[in-house]
This record gives structure tokens, sequence and C-alpha cells, in this order.
């Protein structure tokens, strides 16, 4: 999980650096925001369940919940504070330095990972990968309460957090606020 997170936030470096360079030169089309655009949620697709699951493994059984608590609330300030900050600063520096910024806070995390030593090894599964997926699916339809969290946490996750994609949308055609309104 530590060397998949290498990756995936090496990834996400590069990509944003790609985009930082290209929006530099004068040759970000919307071509290639698109394409890297795609290539960091597939980096993240893999990157948000592998940090999950390292969460347990570094923290103790009695403070799991508090150390999940704080990755979501840290994840989810971060989706507030982050267009916030960005639509203040784009005024000030513009875009090709808001994605150079963007690649350069990938290495606090990079850094961070690169430091982990004795992280446990994920344990070995005795059973097959569908019938552990089966057992999960089963014990959601028996608990009434985990299975409407879960559907509230997907609803949640498709229709609310669009609203990042479509500020800057409201931002010029509906507020007709400059990118610092944004």
């Amino acid at each position: 999980r530590r060397r998949l997170l290498l990756i995936t936030q090496t990834a996400a470096t590069l990509f944003a650096g790609i985009l930082s360079y290209l929006s530099l030169r004068g040759e970000a089309s919307v071509t290639a925001i698109f394409l890297l655009t795609a290539a960091g949620a597939a980096a993240s697709a893999f990157d948000n369940p592998a940090r999950q699951s390292l969460i347990p493994e570094l923290v103790p059984r009695e403070h799991l919940l508090n150390a999940l608590s704080l990755n979501s609330a840290t994840y989810t300030g971060a989706a507030l504070i982050g267009p916030a900050l960005g639509g203040a600063m784009l005024g000030l520096v513009g875009a090709s330095w808001l994605y150079l910024l963007n690649a350069i806070s990938y290495l606090a995390v990079i850094g961070a990972l690169a430091a982990m030593r004795d992280v446990p090894p994920s344990p070995r599964r005795t059973e097959p990968w569908r019938e552990a997926l089966l057992g999960g699916v089963r014990f959601i339809l028996r608990h009434r309460l985990i299975l409407v969290m879960l559907m509230m946490s997907s609803l949640a996750a498709l229709f609310a957090r669009s609203y990042q994609q479509l500020l800057p949308i409201f931002a010029d055609d509906i507020w007709h606020t400059s990118a610092s309104g944004y």
C-alpha cells in the first residue's frame, strides 16, 4: 500500500507538473487538460483505497475511529478550502503557478510516505476475493444502518461533490466575477 501510494502521489505530481509546464508555455489545450485530469482521477481511484486501508496499520485500534475521522475531516476541509484559496490566488499568480504549487504540494506527501518505516505488510487472504466481496455485500444487506449510511455517502459523492467542477462556471457566467471572484 505504501508503495502504491508513492506511485500514485508521484503520478499526481507529474500530472500537475506537466499541466503547469504546458500552461507556462501557453500550450495547455482543452484536450491536454482533460487527459491530465482523467489520468489524475485514475491515479486517485487507486490512491484513495490504498490510503484508507493503510490507516488501520498505522494507528492503534483504540485510536482508529479518531484517525479515520481526522482523515475524513482533512479530505473534506481540503475540498472546501482549496478552491477558495485557489480562487483568491488565481488572480494574483495565474493558473500556471497554481498548477506548479499543486505539484509541489504533493512532495510533502511523498516525503512523508518515504519516511515511513516498518509499516506492516498487508495480511495474506485465505479466501478468494469474490467470496470476500460477497461476504461484505451480505454484511451490508444484514445491517440496515450501514446500508443507509453507504447509500447516503454514495449519493453525496455522486451529486454533492460536483460543485467543485461547477464553481468556475458559476463564477464566470452567473456571478460575473473575475478569476479572483472564483
